[in-house]
């Protein structure tokens, strides 16, 4: 229900202040089983992560062994068939940056839908 009162004020705002809008919904929860590993490499070089990051990362997410470090204790390596899923202790910052990457695109195109918009009118 919290989510309606949210969108219901959402339009109710957009009405009143008469301005154009859009309202994207996405389930975050099935999202992050379907990222595209090459725009995540891209969001993080973007974000100016060093190449060598950038390859651990890439080394983790497609497969590989991985083992978790504990009060300094390397624990056993562990085959990762499947690379890094939903519920993997990575995998909430990576899906962090794929969202920053997708909210920045989102942003991008809005602020040059914008400027698109006011030169047409300033040249009708």
């Amino acid at each position: 229900m919290n989510g309606i009162m949210i969108l219901h004020e959402i339009l109710h705002e957009t009405k009143r202040r008469k301005q154009m809008g859009i309202v994207l919904k996405l389930d975050f929860e099935k999202a992050y089983d379907k990222v595209k590993w090459r725009f995540l490499f891209q969001c993080l070089s973007t974000r100016g992560f060093c190449r060598v990051w950038c390859d651990w990362i890439k080394r983790v997410v497609s497969g590989g062994t991985v083992s978790v470090k504990l009060n300094n204790l390397i624990g056993p390596y562990i085959k990762s068939h499947k690379g890094v899923r939903q519920g993997d202790p990575l995998s909430p910052i990576l899906f962090n940056f794929v969202v920053d990457g997708l909210s920045r695109m989102i942003l991008c195109h809005t602020l040059a839908f914008k400027t698109e918009n006011q030169s047409r009118h300033m040249c009708v």
